[in-house]
């Protein structure tokens, strides 16, 4: 796909990925081992092929979605050409925190971001998400 249709949202308080939206029409992106430091969840639309995630492999098809945990290994092997659209985000990006003392599971703040810098990224990305439904 070209690179004109990815978009991409950088902290600027570290120079992380906050968030990216990543069409994809081939398996460039995932055919080596990941270990990213925010999550993905990858839309696979078209193709099939397996999954080797946690060192275990699953089979997916067309219109799997994916979901992968920060640091949390995975691959992809397609048996067809896949296509599909990735959505990555840093924890940081929705003020999301693990409290795994008492409900272990994720727990979203009230506040949806804790600070200037973010919340100038969140209306970047409102503007971004409108202009994608009006295209």
């Amino acid at each position: 796909m070209s690179s004109q249709n990815v978009f991409t949202l950088i902290n600027p308080q570290n120079g992380n990925l906050a968030f990216k939206i990543l069409p994809f029409d081939d398996n460039s992106h995932f055919d080596h081992l990941q270990r990213n430091n925010y999550y993905s969840l990858i839309w696979v639309t078209k193709g099939k092929g397996k999954v080797k995630v946690d060192f275990a492999e699953h089979h997916f098809e067309e219109n799997s979605l994916l979901a992968f945990s920060p640091y949390q290994p995975f691959m992809l092997c397609v048996s067809e050409p896949i296509e599909g659209i990735a959505i990555h985000f840093h924890p940081d990006f929705y003020c999301i925190h693990m409290h795994q003392k008492r409900f272990r599971a994720m727990v979203f703040c009230s506040i949806t971001f804790t600070n200037l810098h973010m919340c100038k990224l969140q209306n970047k990305l409102r503007k971004l998400l409108i202009w994608l439904l009006i295209k």
